[in-house]
């Protein structure tokens, strides 16, 4: 079920992301980096608007909606309406208490609320594992984005404009996955389910508004004390690695929680360690070998992918920034369903909190001194510490399985590709698309050769019992009369 899911979940993220390169590509040809740097941080503060307004719903749609014959669909939307018309609040907050210009302000309040009607659709297909209609609108939602930013862009509308086509592609897959979402049959909304999913899902909003300001910190940091231009060029790169990342980090993770919550809502112990165990060894199989061919290829990527303008910044930038997502999605995706399957929220604040001051602690100095370079180094640092007190914290909630045994075949594999991705760099001598498939091609046959020699994620062991099943079912047709 786990290998299934996580298959499907891939080809969506696969697609997605490479509507993303495309998007990254053109843009950061069409767009100069100021205009890149509005967009930038009208998209920070959108998110940190969503995550401060309605975090709350999607953790508690995925938390709830997962468990056997559950239905809160029409709580959770009762509850996105009724926080919705805060909206006017936070847009007068912007405005007048944090002085941010109306435009940005009123852009970001929209960003928000239709980023939030996407997301929350999204994570009750998810929880129900309904996951054709979760791909459906995850590539809905990309080729949307993609084709109206280029229509902002042919219109000359700036960063302003990249931004509404933006909202515009988020309600438009909503709208367009509506009818699987929220068809029925339906259980009415009940005023004690929705105060339940809120006393579970206010501390994890907390939790969320942390990672949020932790994540939109170094853009904001930047921008203060090197500007716009700054902004742009580090958002680009960060905004890159992200949606490179995040093809085997979410196409693994994915379908952890609801198998685990499921199981954990059956009480089976068992089958909970089994699903997390599996988990976690997907979600390191598939991010660790990324992770590091995106280090090791960083020139080739900067002089294939991003504009020329935005080069020297990306070839410094991306093994930073693409280990700093590595720690984060460990501490996303994995470490906090501890905190989820034990009900105890608080943990959340906890962990994400410490991550967060941290890195509000490190930054300022360190870009003051290395600039947007000490920017990416603030985030790695703190990211790993938060895996560190994570890990930590789990000892008082739900226990989670480490299997160090299958953790390090993978960390084989990865050196393994590692060394014939820096060979073949060294033979190569390119930074343009040539010398960027090269390594692609040496790190996909070098690893996946390794994780089956290993029986990385069961990859040999599920080949062989296909293969068998196959040889099985064709002598079986074979006798028969």
């Amino acid at each position: 079920m786990l290998l299934r899911q996580s298959a499907l979940y891939l080809v969506a993220n696969a697609l997605a992301a490479v509507i993303g390169f495309a998007s990254v590509v053109l843009l950061t040809r069409l767009v100069t980096p100021s205009e890149y740097g509005i967009y930038v941080l009208v998209m920070s503060l959108g998110a940190i608007i969503s995550t401060c307004l309605f975090t709350w719903q999607r953790h508690a749609a995925l938390r709830f909606q997962s468990e056997p014959q559950a239905d809160v669909r029409l709580s959770l939307l009762t509850g996105y309406i009724a926080t919705a018309a805060l909206h006017p609040l936070a847009l007068l907050v912007l405005v007048y208490a944090i002085s941010i210009p109306w435009p940005k302000a009123l852009a970001a309040v929209l960003l928000a609320a239709a980023l939030s009607f996407y997301e929350l659709g999204q994570e009750i297909l998810r929880a129900r594992q309904l996951v054709s209609a979760y791909v459906r609108g995850i590539i809905v939602r990309s080729v949307a984005s993609l084709g109206l930013c280029l229509a902002a862009v042919a219109s000359d509308t700036g960063g302003f404009g990249l931004i509404a086509a933006v909202c515009v592609a988020y309600l438009a897959s909503a709208l367009a996955s509506a009818g699987r979402i929220w068809g029925g049959p339906r259980a009415p909304a009940n005023q004690d389910v929705l105060r339940q999913l809120a006393r579970y899902g206010v501390p994890i909003t907390i939790s969320g508004l942390f990672v949020a300001l932790s994540l939109a910190l170094d853009r904001y940091v930047i921008y203060a004390l090197l500007g716009t231009e700054a902004v742009g060029l580090y958002g680009a790169t960060a905004d890159f690695v992200r949606q490179c990342a995040i093809i085997p980090a979410l196409s693994a993770s994915l379908a952890i929680a609801p198998l685990a919550v499921a199981s954990h809502g059956q009480d089976d112990g068992a089958a909970v360690k089994r699903d997390l165990g599996d988990g976690l060894e997907l979600l390191v199989a598939a991010l660790l070998p990324a992770v590091v061919g995106l280090s090791i290829a960083a020139p080739q990527i900067a002089g294939t992918v991003l504009g020329l303008a935005y080069r020297d910044a990306a070839t410094a930038l991306i093994p930073l920034v693409a280990f700093a997502f590595f720690a984060h999605s460990l501490s996303q995706q994995y470490i906090q369903l501890s905190f989820g399957l034990a009900q105890r929220p608080r943990y959340y604040i906890l962990h994400t909190g410490s991550i967060f001051l941290l890195n509000a602690a490190l930054i300022v100095p360190l870009v003051t001194v290395w600039g947007a370079w000490g920017a990416a180094v603030s985030l790695l640092v703190s990211e790993v510490f938060g895996v560190a007190f994570g890990l930590l914290l789990t000892r008082f909630t739900h226990p989670l399985p480490l299997i160090p045994a299958r953790l390090l075949r993978i960390i084989i594999a990865t050196a393994v590709m590692g060394v014939v991705c820096a060979a073949t760099q060294q033979l190569v001598e390119r930074t343009d698309l040539l010398g960027l498939l090269a390594l692609i091609a040496a790190g996909a046959v070098s690893f996946g050769t390794a994780a089956l020699l290993l029986d990385i994620a069961r990859l040999r062991s599920t080949a062989a019992s296909l293969l068998s099943e196959r040889r099985r079912v064709a002598r079986t047709l074979r006798t028969e009369p």
